[in-house]
């Protein structure tokens, strides 16, 4: 592979075509996709029409008037009003296809009233069905049942759902369409103990039969769960030839709205008799029986299958001429969708979107003349305020006669809004965690629409949020099938209602008490919505026990990571509860106000295990409750703390304990602290300091590995109390620089030339070391540009600086003797030390400070982008500031509350930013406005050719790309997008994988080395950081962490000495023109050297580039590089730290 230098596109476009097997599969194939998802054919440029000059000073006409009011009116922006329509017309099923599909589906219905009858069979005798290649896709337990089936063809087949609304959204377009079961089919009591489910099963199973050997109109049959309830299978038919990867048709079953009383599905009433499901006997039953327990999710369930028809029929109605509200429910489609709220059991379906929009017309709360911006809003403020768990909505005018009362559904079900015939709940199968996570995305979408600074339109409706990347910690509960004897025991009524559905059962208490458990440590909990199964018809049905559960926490900063669950006052009513719920757990403790309390303390003594307190939590609350092992529980909030852990051996327990380097870190700025304290407390000083800031990466909690205090030199010699390393001995231990900016009192004692200036600034070094070695006992080594300071076991560089010494540095006197001020390398540089960079770090700071996960987030994607060996080609300020965009500009999640969160959305950040054609904008304490926002896009647009490959701007300097002004390049930017690309998808498939003990979260942590020219092996024993490798071997060498103890011999020790990193600038400055260097600083043992393009191009001979060159031939002129010096280049410059060479001439053909 190659990577060429910034600015040669052409050739980069040629090599990269050249090499596309490189690149990810999704990559490549989406590499000639246009925006519409066509793809790209060649083919010769079309000629635009051009318009006269003429046409742009027209003055605008009274329709273009009404218009610009109207959209400034009805719709947020004209640019909103634009992406809506377009949003629309993508989205919607066009007229063509609509009637394609109309077509199709009443040939269905001819083919389906023309089928032939069958004899009387017994419910339970399904063989002769079985024998025609049908599996009964249906739970029959207990088995035993009365009564009769005889297939007889409907009567009536209708169009229902959706797609007959004219509401259907595609990409997923299904065509619902029922049957209608006859009288013949049914008997008086097949409302009771599941004999009506079985006959619809049976009914649907014979159409199967028949239907899939219509080999002209169908292409497959296959069985599904409609909305995942397993007593509800359908047929999903697709048809053949083109229009069967367009659209399915889903084929329902119903009866006669007459036949059964609606009265006997009351939610308080009772349909599946006990004796006859627990003991299997079913002997003469009455149609009313008071004594038994209610089965409203079952009464429920049957009530659907007699209403579809008439709910399709008012959404038509009350919709019908509606076009903006109906444009408005496509919207709110796709918004469900775009964050898995649509699908599976127990979803938020985009049939209820439908209706809810259609009862709010029907409330006088949506008009037809709104937009459907309009209509989107107010659909989701209503939701917000909506109460559907406590005080349920209806679309029945009157509750008459019968009919129960609102809050009858109350008692009953979770969540409610019933239909128009009183009697069905659209929400019954709904979770209140599901109903509180939509209403929660709806309260964040308002607030984004709000916001005039963000793009509300891609943020909300074309941004996808997977489960995984939305909530701060995740877990899997395996093995649910234990479930089945926790349902058996304690919930046998909630059994029995919900058909022998053990997980649905138990589901509703799993999350009140981990709700209650929980408590404020959680904002949201959620249940990730399993898509429905679909399995062929002579095939088993999938089993109610299968698979897992997958659960979210979205945490609350102030309260996630605290140990101690306070809980009432000692003997109270109260104080039992408290000890029932929390059970061994709980116990007496006294607290500094002198109350005895009831309390609750989890482990934990690193900030790294205080961030998994919940698991603590939820693992005994299971256990305790519903008797989940917790081998069952896979909680996966820690996954990556071995990454940023340090392998080092305690041998004193009074070692400060390295967790994830937090504690490090926080240690290390206490030292700052004060060595900032000592620092302005100094006597004799000819000058007053007036600030001390800290500008390395560990000061804003960024830093990969924090430092921990040294007091060891290892094996280096000393030489005038400073260490210096010994030849043919091991590297001395890693000892970084912390920096720090020492700024001194502007006054008219300071020369007014830059040279000056740094003879003055040296002086301040000799003095400030003078000081600090007789006042306070620190040993330090002055030097002209800096001075370092060993305190506590850390080594601080401290460098003096003068606010006018930038100005003094922009001056350039010329031949002339005048005077001209304009930027130069120098000026720029220092300006970028001394005042941008301090100002950068304060600010990241307090996000640090806002947020406690912000740095570890950080720390993850440094550690990541180094494994790739890709950290040199970055400034570590744009790396913490990318981190930083997506804690202050969060839309449309809420800010990461833990470091995986915050490392994955980053890493989507990479992976779908246009860097072409978007800057990315930190907005610092929301200083810019919307204004700024335009003036900076603008800008950018107008100077795109001339700006850096990845344009990023602060609230500091809006107009300048302070941190990406060198780097990245072109090529490294593509690359580094690709490997988000990648890595994106695998962490987040593993953190939800259901498996248990083969996941391997390291995996993006290795880099390809397929990919390179040259591989240059390194010898480990002089690689100071040599145990910070990701794949650490057991026998490899640890360090010994001891307490720091100041000694009285105390040395400078030897800092930031890593053979490999001068190795490597060395090998950048010899043949950086030839080739481009990768390396893990962090215990990586190898370089990786990828080849220019240009390498094996004979160019003609030139005095400033001649060397490691040869001629073409003896009688040529042209010279070509010598390839083999370079190789012995890069022996002898590494000679006794590289251990081989490995060249990978393969992969060198596609240059040549």
């Amino acid at each position: 592979m190659m990577i060429l230098a910034a600015g040669d596109t052409s050739k980069e476009e040629s090599s990269i075509a050249g090499r596309e097997e490189l690149l990810p599969a999704s990559v490549r194939n989406e590499s000639n996709v246009t925006a519409n998802g066509d793809h790209d054919v060649e083919g010769p440029p079309k000629k635009v029409a051009r318009l006269s000059t003429t046409h742009f000073r027209k003055p605008l006409t009274n329709q273009e008037l009404n218009e610009l009011k109207e959209t400034e009116s009805l719709y947020k922006s004209n640019l909103f009003k634009l992406q809506v329509s377009e949003l629309i017309a993508e989205v919607s099923v066009k007229a063509k296809r609509q009637r394609t599909v109309e077509v199709y589906v009443n040939e269905l219905q001819k083919c389906l009233l023309k089928l032939s009858s069958s004899k009387s069979h017994k419910l339970i005798d399904q063989e002769w069905l079985t024998k025609r290649g049908v599996n009964i896709p249906l739970e029959q337990e207990p088995w035993e049942v009365k009564g009769n089936f005889k297939f007889v063809p409907p009567t009536h087949v209708h169009s229902v759902g959706s797609f007959s609304a004219g509401l259907s959204c595609k990409p997923h377009v299904h065509a619902d369409i029922a049957v209608e079961i006859p009288l013949e089919c049914l008997q008086e009591k097949d409302n009771l103990n599941h004999r009506y489910h079985r006959k619809r099963v049976l009914y649907l199973s014979f159409i199967a039969t028949k239907i899939v050997k219509l080999h002209s109109l169908v292409a497959s049959v296959n069985f599904t769960y409609h909305q995942g309830e397993h007593m509800k299978p359908i047929l999903v038919i697709t048809p053949p030839g083109k229009l069967g990867k367009h659209c399915a048709v889903r084929l329902h079953t119903c009866i006669p709205q007459d036949f059964f009383k609606f009265s006997r599905f009351s939610p308080s009433k009772n349909n599946v008799r006990s004796t006859w499901y627990k003991n299997g006997i079913e002997s003469e039953v009455t149609l009313v029986d008071h004594s038994e327990p209610a089965t409203p999710h079952y009464n429920n369930s049957l009530l659907m299958d007699m209403t579809h028809s008439k709910n399709t029929c008012f959404l038509q109605q009350t919709l019908e001429g509606a076009e903006s509200i109906q444009h408005a429910t496509l919207l709110l489609k796709v918004w469900l969708r775009q964050r898995d709220l649509d699908q599976g059991r127990g979803a938020f379906t985009g049939f209820v979107m439908s209706m809810f929009a259609a009862y709010l017309l029907r409330k006088g709360k949506l008009s037809r003349v709104m937009s459907s911006y309009q209509v989107v809003r107010i659909v989701l403020h209503e939701l917000v305020e909506a109460d559907w768990m406590n005080k349920g909505i209806s679309l029945a005018e009157t509750a008459e006669g019968s009919c129960p009362c609102l809050t009858e559904f109350d008692k009953a079900f979770d969540v409610v809004f019933v239909d128009v015939s009183g009697y069905v709940n659209f929400c019954a199968s709904l979770l209140c965690t599901t109903f509180l996570r939509v209403q929660h995305e709806a309260q964040l979408s308002m607030e984004h629409l709000n916001c005039n600074t963000a793009d509300s339109f891609h943020h909300i409706l074309m941004k996808k949020i997977p489960f995984a990347r939305k909530f701060d910690h995740l877990f899997r509960v395996e093995n649910i099938e234990l479930l089945s004897a926790v349902a058996q025991r304690q919930f046998s009524a909630q059994l029995m209602d919900r058909c022998g559905d053990a997980v649905s059962a138990v589901l509703p208490h799993v999350i009140k008490v981990l709700q209650q458990g929980l408590g404020k440590r959680v904002r949201l909990l959620d249940i990730k919505l399993e898509t429905t199964p679909k399995w062929c018809i002579d095939t088993c049905h999938p089993a109610l026990t299968r698979g897992s559960l997958a659960f979210g926490l979205l945490l609350n900063d102030e309260y996630a990571s605290s140990l101690l669950e306070r809980g009432p006052d000692a003997n109270t009513t109260m104080a039992e509860e408290f000890r029932e719920f929390w059970g061994e757990r709980a116990e007496l403790r006294r607290f500094q106000d002198g109350s005895i309390r009831e309390a609750v303390l989890w482990p934990g003594k690193t900030i790294a295990e205080k961030r998994v307190v919940c698991s603590h939590i939820v693992k005994h609350l299971l256990k305790m409750h519903f008797g989940v092992n917790e081998a069952s529980v896979i909680y996966r909030a820690d996954c990556l703390d071995a990454l940023l852990t340090l392998p080092l051996r305690y041998k004193d327990p009074e070692a400060l304990t390295y967790g994830t380097g937090e504690e490090a870190n926080v240690h290390l700025l206490r030292c700052f602290d004060m060595l900032t304290a000592q620092l302005r407390g100094l006597d004799d000083l000819p000058l007053t300091i007036t600030s001390v800031q800290g500008t390395s990466p560990a000061f804003r909690f960024t830093e990969v590995l924090p430092p921990v205090p040294s007091s060891t030199c290892g094996t280096a010699s000393i030489v005038d109390s400073v260490a210096v390393p010994r030849a043919n001995k091991p590297t001395p231990p890693w000892v970084p620089t912390m920096k720090v900016i020492v700024h001194m009192e502007g006054t008219g004692k300071w020369p007014e030339t830059a040279q000056a200036v740094r003879r003055v600034k040296a002086a301040f070094h000799l003095k400030l070391a003078a000081l600090l070695k007789e006042q306070c006992s620190l040993s330090c080594s002055a030097y002209p540009t800096h001075l370092d300071v060993f305190k506590d076991g850390f080594m601080f560089r401290l460098q003096v600086a003068y606010h006018r010494e930038i100005v003094l540095m922009k001056q350039i006197h010329g031949a002339d003797g005048t005077l001209r001020v304009r930027d130069t390398p120098a000026s720029v540089t220092l300006a970028r030390e001394t005042e941008d960079l301090p100002v950068l770090t304060t600010s990241l700071h307090g996000v640090q400070q806002q947020h406690n996960s912000y740095g570890t987030s950080c720390r993850l994607f440094k550690r990541w982008l180094s494994a790739q060996l890709l950290l040199d080609h970055f400034t570590e300020e744009t790396l913490d500031l990318l981190v930083a965009h997506v804690y202050l500009h969060s839309t449309p999640y809420t800010v990461p509350s833990s470091p995986i969160t915050g490392f994955l959305r980053v890493l989507n950040l990479v992976a779908t930013t246009d860097w072409k054609r978007h800057p990315v904008i930190v907005n610092f304490n929301d200083q810019l406005t919307s204004s700024d926002y335009a003036s900076i896009q603008e800008e950018f647009q107008a100077n795109r050719t001339t700006l850096p490959p990845m344009y990023l701007v602060t609230s500091y300097s809006a107009h300048a790309a302070t941190w990406t002004r060198h780097k990245p390049t072109v090529q490294i930017l593509h690359r580094f997008t690709q490997l988000a690309q990648v890595a994106l998808p695998v962490i987040e498939e593993q953190l939800m994988s259901e498996e248990v003990q083969n996941v391997d979260f390291k995996q993006i942590f290795r880099a390809p080395l397929d990919i390179y020219d040259i591989i240059v092996h390194l010898q480990p024993r002089h690689l100071p950081r040599r145990h910070y490798t990701v794949d650490l071997p057991k026998s490899a060498y640890t360090p010994t962490c001891k307490p720091y103890v100041k000694r009285a011999d105390e040395h400078m020790p030897v800092t930031e000495f890593d053979p490999a990193q001068c190795y490597l600038s060395e090998l950048r400055e010899t043949y950086g023109e030839f080739a481009l260097f990768f390396h893990d600083r962090y215990g990586g043992n190898l370089i990786g050297v990828l080849w220019k393009p240009h390498l094996f191009q004979s160019s003609d001979p030139m005095v400033s580039h001649m060397a490691a060159r040869l001629p073409t031939s003896p009688s040529s002129t042209k010279l070509l590089p010598n390839v083999q010096g370079i190789l012995e280049g890069f022996k002898l410059l590494g000679q006794g730290l590289v251990t081989s060479v490995d060249c990978k001439t393969e992969n060198w053909n596609t240059i040549s």
